[in-house]
């Protein structure tokens, strides 16, 4: 059994966002797969960056999406999304430093906010571009 399973209630009925979010529940997965088979750190470091790079990819679709379409809580929405590259940031500076000793909180941190982050925010956008025919 996988840390992270994607089912179902996590679509947003977003083709391309589903399968966005797929590949970070992915990513979380072989971070957490590193961590218990003892080489969390070393491959800490290595997750974090292909999970960024594929998080800037994500969002700046989403984005767009959102912001040519007028959706009302775009604002809100960036906002959430660059506060999430930061953090990614913050943990990657930490593993840099050596100051990061466990990848178990990074992955549960990570995991927790795909989770709300997806429940609540994008369930919201995938009604608004379902009621323009977006899916």
């Amino acid at each position: 059994m996988s840390f992270f399973n994607w089912d179902e209630s996590y679509s947003v009925g977003i083709r391309q966002f589903d399968e966005h979010h797929k590949r970070l529940v992915t990513l979380v997965n072989q971070l957490y797969d590193a961590m218990m088979e003892g080489n969390g750190g070393q491959e800490l470091h290595k997750t974090l960056d292909s999970l960024f790079e594929y998080t800037v990819f994500h969002f700046a679709s989403e984005e767009k999406l959102l912001l040519q379409n007028g959706y009302p809580e775009y604002h809100k929405h960036f906002m959430q999304h660059e506060a999430l590259k930061s953090k990614v940031i913050e943990y990657r500076n930490k593993v840099e430093k050596g100051q990061v000793g466990t990848s178990v909180s990074v992955a549960n941190f990570l995991k927790e906010w795909l989770v709300n982050h997806i429940l609540v925010e994008d369930k919201k956008y995938g009604s608004f571009l379902h009621a323009k025919g977006i899916v």
